[in-house]
């Protein structure tokens, strides 16, 4: 069945040729065997007038659910408002909220966050009991610095839902109280038998199934943490929180991979081996065409990196008080640029994993990369400044040198043990799976540093070490010989960063509210007496 057959048999469906389920099952086939047609073809089956609104949600919820795999948020947001307008929005019985929460991620991922708001909004507003959406639309409000707010819908959440265990995460961000139902559900759900570790059976389903309750046990540990710990009660809060870790690495870690970060030092040893001084300074060596032309790539990058819980979310925050630079938040794009460029290659070299493949590529390949980050950039960039705040970039920095010779880089520097406690005691998610176990976050430190003290030697011109505790010490210098490092005014707009109403998405958005504060530091020392050794071995 060819792509022009498929079109036909869709678009003309008074030829009853083929049933809705038929046409239905083959675009989806379009979608696996990557069809280049598939985007032009779902977008005219949903124009068709003929198909009933059934039907035609079916097709609209394929696009959304493709686009937001393929984190095509433009396409999202095009189709997502096509759906907006093709159910009558004149009346409240036609409307379909799932074309308005398509459109609210889309917005929010796109940085358009009161328009986000709106949509989300309206989709809670025709289906008002869904406590998933309820939830977004409260971290949406704590984005924004609206508290009151979020802990409103919160409260909201957990009054329709007793045993959704995220939302009282989320909530004990903003409140540590908890009622004594509350707290004895949570306890109930923490301890529950029976669902810790997974089969990883054939059943995708039942996979699924048993994660997500991983997850929730996991997510009501993690509140409990916190709630013993606001009470001074620190041998229970540690019980739960590393029992939160564990079982939120028996959801994320497949048991084969469980042993797999010993590996993490040889990863970093072979990005140092791979980018040395040597192989990062031949771009310099180029001829005079070639070196013009990636001369500028990068001059208003400036990339934000280091381990979690660094102070890279602060630093983007104060940044972004300035009014010459926007914050892009955790940006994918320089690893989507990169992979673009080795699908482009040789299917031997594109499969090699990084760092591997980056002595095969060409200075044009390189200048590639550049240019391609730069264009996704650009809609948020606006013609300023930019910020990249993706932390474990620090292992790319060979990369960024490579395709964005003119781009900067700051490096959030802070204490071994208090990025260490900052990771373990937050829920960093499946990217960060070494934040589930103390050990692995010594490692995953150390590693982190010994690459750092490379890249410092390497490439020292382009980096600006921002010292955590400077920072908190003495604000105003340092961040003076931040502007001067960018080549930038200092305003003192900077220094009221807390005051600064754009969204927030990171773990960190509760804490960039406040002005800066040093009772974050070695919040740790309560717990002593549990670490282990690797904790403190510098």
């Amino acid at each position: 069945m060819t792509d022009k057959n498929l079109l036909t048999l869709t678009i003309n469906q008074h030829q009853n040729a083929y049933t809705f389920e038929q046409a239905f099952s083959l675009c989806k086939q379009l979608l696996v065997n990557k069809s280049p047609n598939f985007d032009g073809i779902l977008r005219q089956v949903v124009d068709n007038v003929s198909l009933e609104h059934n039907h035609k949600k079916h097709f609209f919820q394929l696009a959304f659910n493709v686009y937001l795999q393929r984190k095509q948020y433009s396409n999202l947001l095009e189709i997502s408002e096509v759906a907006i307008k093709k159910f009558d929005t004149k009346d409240e019985n036609s409307q379909w909220a799932d074309a308005f929460y398509a459109n609210a991620v889309a917005n929010r991922y796109l940085r358009n966050p009161e328009y986000a708001k709106d949509s989300l909004e309206n989709a809670v507003k025709i289906d008002p009991k869904q406590p998933s959406w309820i939830r977004l639309l409260a971290t949406m409000e704590k984005e924004l610095g609206h508290f009151d707010k979020a802990l409103k819908h919160l409260d909201t959440c957990v009054a329709l839902s007793p045993n959704d265990a995220e939302s009282y995460w989320l909530r004990s961000d903003l409140s540590r109280e908890l009622s004594a139902s509350a707290l004895s559900d949570l306890e109930d759900l923490a301890n529950l038998e029976g669902t810790q570790g997974t089969n990883y059976s054939a059943n995708h389903s039942e996979n699924r199934s048993a994660g997500d309750n991983l997850k929730n046990r996991a997510y009501a540990c993690f509140t409990l943490f916190r709630y013993h710990q606001s009470n001074q009660d620190h041998q229970t809060a540690f019980s739960y929180l590393t029992l939160g870790n564990k079982l939120f690495a028996d959801c994320y870690i497949l048991p084969a991979a469980q042993k797999a970060i010993p590996s993490v030092k040889q990863e970093h040893q072979a990005i140092s081996d791979i980018f040395c001084a040597t192989f990062l300074k031949a771009v310099h060596y180029e001829e005079s065409d070639a070196l013009e032309a990636v001369d500028s790539l990068g001059e208003k990058s400036l990339f934000i990196c280091g381990m979690p819980r660094a102070g890279t979310t602060l630093i983007e925050q104060i940044l972004a008080s300035h009014s010459d630079i926007n914050a892009g938040d955790e940006l994918f794009y320089l690893a989507e640029a990169s992979q673009e460029v080795l699908r482009s290659n040789t299917a031997e070299k594109s499969q090699k994993p990084f760092p591997f493949w980056a002595p095969a590529l060409t200075q044009s390949q390189w200048r590639n990369i550049g240019h391609r980050y730069i264009q996704k950039c650009q809609p948020l960039a606006q013609g300023k400044y930019l910020t990249d705040k993706m932390p474990l970039n620090y292992k790319a920095l060979g990369i960024i040198a490579k395709a964005l010779p003119k781009a900067k880089v700051i490096y959030c520097q802070r204490n071994k043990q208090d990025t260490i406690w900052g990771c373990y005691q937050q829920i960093l998610g499946q990217g960060n799976t070494f934040s589930f176990d103390l050990d692995d976050l010594a490692v995953q430190f150390d590693a982190h540093r010994s690459l750092m003290n490379h890249w410092l030697t390497a490439l020292e011109e382009m980096i600006f070490v921002l010292d955590y505790p400077q920072l908190i010490e003495q604000p105003e210098v340092t961040v003076k010989q931040l502007c001067e490092f960018i080549g930038i005014e200092f305003q003192t707009e900077m220094l009221d960063f807390y005051q600064n109403n754009q969204p927030v998405h990171t773990v960190s958005s509760t804490q960039v509210r406040e002005p800066l504060t040093s009772r974050y530091h070695q919040q740790w020392r309560a717990y002593r007496a549990f670490l282990p050794d690797s904790f403190f071995n510098d």
